[in-house]
């Protein structure tokens, strides 16, 4: 087996990959055989030296005054849909920076240059290690789900599900 990470949407067709797994809300490609293995959560997250600078945000409207990372994949980079006990509220923010790899806004966020969102698989080790706080932690962001997405190809289709029911097995165990 071959692997190759990288933080855009593969064309599993023409870029010759037999699997993709997509961290996403929803799914475009009607064209691809999907399927949904687990859901992550998202956490909106800053270093312990930006909030010491900058403050807390303590409602969803102080986000506005602040510095925000967006990531690049997103629905909407720099729009946040936010789930909370009053209901549900969108803002808009703008995003100081846009990052296209998840683990580089991982790390600008941790160096203090703004708040973002993460997925929970990323944002825990930095928040378990006191690297990375949580925002707002009574406000929601959208989970995401994970998909295994693969074109329709009856010769790659004992490896795919090989490898599909692996992967299934390990994100349970992890609690996806």
């Amino acid at each position: 087996m071959r692997t190759h990470l990288d933080d855009h949407v593969l064309d599993v067709v023409s870029e010759g990959f037999g699997v993709s797994i997509r961290v996403r809300a929803t799914l475009t490609d009607s064209s691809l055989i999907a399927r949904r293995l687990g859901e992550v959560e998202q956490f909106i997250c800053a270093a312990p030296a930006y909030i010491s600078a900058n403050g807390t945000p303590t409602e969803v409207s102080d986000l506005k005054h602040h510095h925000c990372l967006a990531y690049r994949l997103a629905d909407q980079p720099g729009n946040w849909v936010l789930e909370g006990p009053y209901g549900t509220t969108s803002i808009e923010l703008p995003a100081r920076f846009i990052a296209d790899n998840s683990l580089m806004l991982c790390q600008m966020i941790q160096s203090g240059i703004g708040i973002g969102a993460l997925p929970s698989f990323i944002a825990k080790p930095p928040l378990d290690g006191g690297k990375l706080v949580r925002i707002l932690p009574q406000q929601k962001l959208a989970r995401r789900s994970i998909y295994v997405v693969y074109p329709i190809n009856r010769l790659l289709q004992s490896k795919v599900k090989v490898f599909t029911e692996f992967l299934a097995g390990e994100l349970r165990k992890a609690g996806f």
